[in-house]
Parts: structure tokens; sequence; C-alpha cells
């Protein structure tokens, strides 16, 4: 097992240590560090950027042949809050010496005061991981930031509620959505200061999100309760397969008896990830796959009702004006009349 202990005051003096200790090639660009790692046991790379002092983040992309375990110290520690989400794999976190290592699932989130003592990850051997840990210190970070007054009083009431308690985590619910904008922080093509400016909006973006997850997860904190993180992954698989094979048929009995899973956690489950019922998303993503076609394919409408599973074209047409307030007909027309304007 590999196990650095990083000072977390500085992010040049962190992928300074960590380029020696793993072994890779860093690049700095506006501030932004890079590390590719070029060990045989830990592939992959990690990024991170500061912001005034007041925000930074790491973002870890590893896949890994043994156990890598990181300990966080700092002076400062009890000043800052972790926001964490665990994008794929799983990720291990506990205060430094302070009893068994929690779970970090995929897809779920985190909110960390670390005590005196500091903070300790661990991320399983044999496993891809990708995460993302924003640090930041709320009252220079509110100091700072004056435009968005609701967002900026949930920062801090967290912060006070978290001030009150050393070393307290609050282990949050499942959030798909996250995930695109997790993603979106690498889907950045300019470069040089606009690439700095979305970036940095992007980063901010996503701690909004997690702050809003937080006050979900307190708000309904008995939502998740009975599914277990091994069925909330089947549940994953399950919508996956479907947004892969959107025109098979599908119905519940033959979905819980392929996944191993009983209809009321599948239903319950998808509620939770997706606000939707199983039906519902199996329709809204035909929906969406339609649209695209419509956009990429020269076809009828007619053919793509076959082609995505439709057995109704006025049904179809109903629920594609539900979602994109116009029928399929009139979209394909309005997409022609654009193309022949350009």
């Amino acid at each position: 097992m590999k196990t650095l202990t990083l000072k977390d005051d500085d992010l040049n003096g962190i992928f300074g240590y960590l380029q020696k200790h793993i072994s890779g090639e860093l690049t700095t660009e506006q501030g932004e560090f890079q590390l590719k790692t070029l060990s045989t046991k830990f592939k992959g790379t990690i990024k991170g950027k500061c912001y005034s002092n007041a925000i930074s983040f790491i973002k870890c992309s590893l896949n890994t042949l043994e156990e890598f375990e990181f300990k966080i110290k700092s002076e400062h520690c009890p000043s800052f809050l972790y926001f964490i989400f665990c994008n794929r794999g799983t990720l291990m976190h506990r205060d430094i010496n302070d009893g068994e290592f929690n779970t970090i699932d995929q897809h779920q989130t985190a909110v960390v005061k670390p005590s005196k003592k500091g903070l300790e990850f661990l991320i399983p051997k044999k496993s891809r991981t990708e995460l993302i840990i924003l640090k930041i210190h709320p009252r220079l970070y509110l100091k700072k930031e004056k435009f968005n007054y609701s967002l900026n009083q949930k920062l801090l009431n967290i912060y006070q509620e978290f001030d009150a308690r050393d070393g307290y985590t609050h282990y949050g619910n499942y959030n798909l959505k996250i995930c695109d904008y997790f993603n979106e922080i690498d889907n950045i093509h300019e470069r040089g200061s606009i690439k700095d400016i979305m970036l940095e909006g992007r980063i901010k973006l996503l701690l909004a999100v997690l702050i809003k997850q937080y006050k979900d997860d307190i708000k309904n904190r008995q939502k998740i309760k009975g599914l277990t993180s091994q069925e909330l992954k089947r549940i994953t698989a399950v919508a996956e397969h479907i947004k892969g094979n959107p025109s098979a048929s599908y119905s519940i009995k033959k979905l819980t008896k392929t996944f191993a899973i009983s209809p009321s956690k599948l239903q319950k489950g998808f509620k939770i990830l997706y606000n939707r019922t199983v039906a519902d998303y199996i329709k809204n993503i035909r929906v969406e796959v339609a649209e695209n076609m419509i956009k990429n394919r020269n076809c009828t409408i007619s053919e793509i009702v076959y082609d995505i599973g439709f057995s109704s074209r006025s049904y179809f047409s109903k629920i594609f004006k539900e979602k994109y307030n116009c029928s399929p007909k009139h979209y394909q027309e309005k997409l022609k009349l654009t193309n022949l304007a350009l």
C-alpha cells in the first residue's frame, strides 16, 4: 500500500510532493496543475487549482493496482469545509487515526469538516476511481463572493452547522446528475485566460450543486433508507442498459430478473436517482433519442417511431410535444428551414 502525507496549504507543494512520490509528468498552465502519472501501479491524471486562497479543487482519475492512501494535514483544516463527489469507483474516508474507514460510493456525495488531526482517504486496489474534492474556506469565500445571496446564505448555514462539530462528516445521497457537472470540468477546449474563467465558473457551479445536494439530503434524510449501495449500483446498471438499448422491449419483471433486484426497490431507486418511474425513464430516453435522430438522420417520423420502439405515432407525437413544445413534424421542418438559411 502506498501512503502519502500531504500538507494541505499549498497546491504547488502538494503536486511537487505527488510527483516525487508516485512519479509523473507535472505541467502548470494559468495556475492549474496537472500530473500525469508514470507509475505502473497508479495510472491516470490528477488536476488541481486554487482561487484566491478561498476555494480550491483536486480532481483524480486513477487506475490503481494497489491501495493508495493519502492523509491531509493542515494547521488551518478546522477553518475549511470539503465537498466530495465520487464519480466512479469507491473512495474510503475517515478522520486521521479515528476508527474505521467509511465508504463514499460511486455517484455519492460527502461534506467533511476536518478535525485538527486532519483527513485520511483511501482508494482501493485494482479499481478505477474518479473523484473531486473541493476545499473551501467559507468565511473568506463569502467575503469575496457577494453575487448570490441565497447560495451564500446556504453555504454560511452549512458552515455554522459543521463548525460546532470537530471532525464531522455528512455522507450524502446518490445523485447521477452531478456526473454531468463533474465531466464538464474537463470539457473545455479554449486556452489561456478564457479557459481559466470557464474552469472557475464550472468549479463554482459544481460547488453550488453540491451545496444544494446537502440541503436536499437534510430535507429528505429518510429518502434513501432501505437501499444498499449494491442495489443502487444495480439500478444504475439498469438505467445504463436502457440508455444503450432504447428500442428494446422492457418489462419490470424482465428487468428485475436480469439485474437481480426486486420490483419495489427498482422503482424506488429510479425515483431517488432519476425522479422518474422506470416507465417514464424509458419513455424519456426514447424521446431524446428520437430528437437526436430528427437532427442527424434523413428519415421520416414514422421510421423514427418504429426504430425507437413506439407502437403509436400519435402517442409519440404527444409525449414529444410535452418535452419539446412542438410536434416532431414541426420540429423537423424548423430544422430544415434553419439548415437552408445557413
